[in-house]
C-alpha cells in the first residue's frame, strides 16, 4: 500500500471497526440473542453503525463496515436510493416485518445504541469526553493480552490520525 494512503485507510478502517456491529444494541437483535432464536422481524444490524458514519461524513468508514457484513454493494441500486429528497445510500430500505422500514428505526435509535455502546466501551471510566467521532474502541483491560486500543494507557484516547474516536478518564480515587 502507498505511504500516502496508508493513514487514511486505516483510518477508515479503525472506525468501521468501532461501529460496524452498532446495531446489535437494538432489543431487537438481543432478543435474538437472548433466546437464540430467528431474527423474525427481518433486523439488519449492520444498519446503525453505517448510519452513523454516514451522519459523520465518514464515507468510507460507512462503506467498509457495509461492506464488511454485506458485501460490496451495487452502485446502481445504492444510488437509486438517492430519490425523493432523502438520501438511504448504504441504508438498509426493508421493511421490518410489522415495524416498518429499517432506516426509520435506526434513525429513531441511534442516539440510545450510541449512549449504550458508549457505556459499555467506557466502563471503568469516568467522565466520558465526546470527541470528533463520539465512542469507540474498547479499553485495554478488555483486549487480549499485550494488545491495547486505538490510543494510549493512560486513560483511553482512541485516535486515527486527526480523528480521534474517544476519550474516557481513569476513575479516580
Amino acid at each position: 500500500m502507498s505511504p500516502k494512503w496508508r493513514g487514511s485507510f486505516v483510518a477508515a478502517v479503525e472506525r468501521a471497526a468501532a461501529y460496524h456491529d452498532l446495531g446489535k444494541l437494538d432489543e431487537l437483535f438481543q432478543e435474538v440473542l437472548r433466546h437464540n432464536r430467528k431474527n423474525k422481524h427481518g433486523f439488519n444490524h449492520v444498519e446503525a453503525g453505517t448510519a452513523h458514519l454516514l451522519r459523520l461524513k465518514q464515507f468510507e468508514a460507512a462503506f467498509t463496515a457495509y461492506a464488511h457484513h454485506i458485501g460490496l454493494p451495487s452502485f446502481p441500486e445504492e444510488k437509486a436510493k438517492f430519490a425523493n429528497g432523502q438520501n438511504l445510500v448504504f441504508r438498509d430500505t426493508s421493511q421490518l416485518d410489522g415495524l416498518g422500514p429499517a432506516w426509520r428505526r435506526t434513525d429513531e435509535h441511534l442516539k440510545n445504541y450510541l449512549r449504550q455502546h458508549h457505556k459499555t466501551v467506557c466502563t471503568g471510566f469516568a467522565s466520558p469526553q465526546r470527541t470528533l467521532l463520539g465512542l469507540g474502541s474498547p479499553p485495554s483491560s478488555v483486549l487480549p493480552s499485550g494488545r491495547r486500543p486505538l490510543g494510549h494507557s493512560a486513560g483511553i484516547t482512541a485516535t486515527s490520525g486527526k480523528f480521534p474516536l474517544l476519550t474516557c478518564s481513569p476513575l479516580r480515587g
